[in-house]
């Protein structure tokens, strides 16, 4: 039923934050659906995938699952979505890895930084420019 889908895939944007659920999706390897979310049609799991990598960035464990599973393209692809919501969610996220001395160089081996050039002069959300900074800031560091 597609209304049960988006309800799932809207709570697993919460249920993600927890560390032992990320070890448990790299165990398991459940993760590799979320980059599918990502190129749906449907805008509620687009917004569900990329609120679930947003919240994985945040810790080492989620960078490292994101990245096993191919995932920085999905999220260099989101940056530039129409909807404002998973541009920001996007951006966070790449905010995030850049943010990691571990794992920024895997986001500039993508193309990273003209990505978050052009999202940076094209966006006019004040959170996708704060974190367009917190990106820039990082990359500057290496």
């Amino acid at each position: 039923c597609p209304h049960c889908q988006r309800y799932v895939a809207i709570a697993m944007r919460f249920i993600v934050s927890s560390v032992e659920v990320q070890k448990s999706l790299s165990k398991h390897n459940e993760f590799a659906p979320f980059i599918v979310l990502s190129n749906s049609n449907l805008l509620d799991f687009v917004r569900s995938s990329s609120a679930v990598m947003a919240a994985m960035s945040v810790t080492q464990t989620g960078q490292s699952i994101i990245l096993k599973n191919g995932g920085m393209k999905s999220i260099l692809r989101l940056i530039n979505h129409l909807d404002f919501f998973i541009q920001r969610e996007a951006m966070r996220c790449v905010a995030n890895f850049a943010g990691s001395h571990r794992f920024r160089q895997y986001v500039v081996k993508e193309g990273g930084v003209e990505t978050v050039t052009v999202a940076a002069t094209t966006s006019g959300g004040i959170d996708v420019l704060r974190d367009s900074a917190r990106a820039f800031s990082s990359f500057s560091i290496d």
